[in-house]
């Protein structure tokens, strides 16, 4: 193992949470994978490919959408100078921005303005490069909260495979001490390590529906099941929410309502992928910073979540049903290989789930 490496692993004697060391992995600014080591999204070089890069037709569907919650919402969500602020949580590669700013027209991208948040360098320059000469006219920023200052406090906000890259807790049932405990990593030195369980802090054990055992009564609830519980993401959305005057919030990602999401999954959903490989077990913590981790979305913790900040469920839906209402059926792009399958409910078309939320 090289140095840079095992400079993300514990060090001998030192202890990580899988979720601190998912935030090295993924984010330290020397040597994590999206800040760093990312070579693209989409395409035979890159480690993994989203809908977006996949199809355009993915991204017409974003626009119809985007249109649909200007028409619903009328002026209510007009921000700064006028116009509706457009502001994409993750841009990949830019295929996405790339495809929406097509799709909207000349009229539509006249009456908006699109940011990008992005922390990437790497996929910064990757997105203005797709984007061409339109990349002049998108304004890019480190965080929502900068994006809604700009928006002057409304925008609508959408991402897509955005929430499963937040570091996630991984926690482990213990039956013979009838507890959740968390997974930790235990540095034994010279890059070797060991997963170790501690108890589970009595804050987290109330803040998902993970831990209320009477929603695991239609499954059982075994010794050795883990599970991933994004408290990264319920702290990143709780930091910016009040602070915003009307928003609608899409979120698409892979994931399921729980429990649903861990029928058959005793050893949860954490995973890693390198050069569209998978991986799993003790291969999510080989190549640090040289692979994307990442966990499927509890969708039913995001609703909850989302309630508690004041943003009202709209509506929850499968990817199929979401392209069936907002898709370019004239286009006839349903027809080809991969739009058949970002709509097949055996493969993506059900595996990923699409949910609107509004501040108003």
């Amino acid at each position: 193992m090289s140095e840079l490496r095992t400079s993300l692993l514990p060090g001998e004697g030192e202890r990580l949470t899988v979720c601190q060391f998912m935030e090295r992995a993924l984010y330290d600014p020397a040597a994590g994978y999206y800040t760093r080591n990312i070579r693209s999204v989409g395409g035979s070089s890159a480690d993994f490919a989203t809908s977006a890069s996949l199809d355009p037709g993915f991204s017409g569907a974003l626009a119809n959408w985007i249109e649909h919650e200007i028409t619903t919402a009328g002026d209510s969500l007009r921000g700064a100078d006028g116009k509706w602020h457009l502001v994409e949580l993750g841009g990949g590669a830019g295929h996405l921005a790339a495809g929406i700013q097509r799709a909207l027209g000349w009229s539509g991208r006249r009456r908006t303005q699109y940011h990008i948040v992005e922390i990437s360098p790497v996929l910064r320059e990757a997105q203005c490069g797709t984007l061409g000469r339109r990349a002049r006219k998108i304004t890019w920023h480190s965080g929502i909260e900068q994006a809604l200052r700009a928006a002057g406090g409304r925008a609508i906000i959408f991402s897509n495979e955005f929430v499963d890259a937040f570091p996630a807790t991984v926690v482990q049932w213990d039956a013979g001490a009838d507890a959740w405990q968390e997974v930790y990593l235990e540095g034994r030195g010279g890059g070797r390590f060991a997963e170790v369980l501690l108890p589970l802090s009595a804050e987290c054990a109330n803040a998902s529906v993970v831990f209320d055992r009477a929603r695991w009564s239609s499954l059982p609830l075994v010794d050795g099941q883990r599970c991933e519980v994004s408290f990264s993401w319920r702290s990143w959305l709780t930091n910016w929410v009040p602070r915003a005057d009307a928003v609608s919030l899409l979120t698409i990602d892979y994931g399921d309502t729980f429990p649903e999401l861990y029928r058959s999954r005793r050893n949860g959903t954490l995973r890693a992928y390198r050069q569209h490989q998978r991986r799993e077990g003790v291969e999510v913590y080989a190549d640090a910073g040289f692979q994307d981790l990442t966990v499927d979305v509890n969708f039913t913790d995001l609703q909850h979540w989302g309630e508690s900040a004041a943003l009202e469920t709209a509506t929850f839906e499968t990817q199929r049903e979401f392209l069936d209402r907002f898709g370019n059926v004239s286009a006839g792009r349903e027809a080809t290989p991969v739009a058949a399958f970002l709509r097949d409910p055996s493969g993506a078309g059900e595996a990923f789930r699409v949910l609107c939320q509004r501040k108003q």
